[in-house]
């Protein structure tokens, strides 16, 4: 029988936010498919929810956790979502990120990499890429945090590493087309400027018919005064 003296052994987690939560389980389901050779789909339904919210926020010391809550299970049910959307992220994409990660792993081989931390690199690769919204140096801290809590000593270094790489080359390569951005805006704007100088030439300008010079005044019939 359960006892609140057993119960009160084991201590909250610290409180973690929706996508730290979804984080590690996309990780958790991306082993799965790797390791396992199954369908998402199935991962997802296969998926113990509560059984994950009670490992995670109430770490095992000793005894059993309390039951999960509904503000918690609510809570957990909006990372599960999301996390889905990573991992479907993460298969679609997949080609792209897997040349990423082989582009920038300098002496590792990507199917040499531990499962772990090749899952973590592509949540976080996946979310750099193509979710919106997310600063990328988050995302950076993120999966050095995932490293020290699911690799191996080694492994927040080499996702550190690695993922900085990632992050320079993609600001390298938004840098041309900020450039051209901001001189197309530079070349409307002085488009605008002359366009508006011309105009104002243009009304302070008096007509070619009206101007004669001095000691050149036409005679009549045509000809010019001797």
């Amino acid at each position: 029988m359960k006892t609140a003296a057993t119960n009160s052994r084991r201590t909250r987690a610290k409180p973690r936010g929706k996508r730290r939560r979804a984080r590690e389980m996309a990780v958790q389901m991306l082993y799965q498919l790797e390791i396992g050779g199954r369908s998402p789909e199935d991962v997802f339904v296969c998926f113990d929810l509560d059984d994950y919210l009670r490992e995670t926020e109430w770490p095992a010391v000793d005894g059993e956790p309390p039951p999960v809550s509904p503000t918690l299970r609510a809570q957990g049910e909006a990372a599960f979502a999301y996390a889905q959307r990573l991992v479907a992220g993460v298969v679609e994409h997949g080609d792209e990120i897997n040349n990423r990660i082989r582009f920038h792993a300098e002496n590792w081989r990507l199917e040499r990499m531990p499962t772990i931390d090749r899952n973590i690199l592509r949540v976080a690769i996946y979310e750099m890429l193509f979710r919106e919204g997310i600063p990328k140096v988050v995302i950076v801290d993120e999966a050095i945090e995932l490293a020290k809590k699911f690799g191996a000593e080694n492994s927040s270094r080499f996702i550190n590493g690695l993922l900085d790489g990632v992050l320079k080359a993609s600001r390298e390569a938004s840098r041309p087309e900020r450039e051209a951005v901001a001189a197309t805006d530079r070349a409307a704007e002085d488009g605008g400027k002359e366009d508006v100088e011309g105009e104002r030439r243009g009304l302070e300008r008096p007509s070619l018919a009206s101007v004669t010079k001095v000691g050149s005044e036409p005679a009549a019939g045509g000809g010019r005064r001797a």
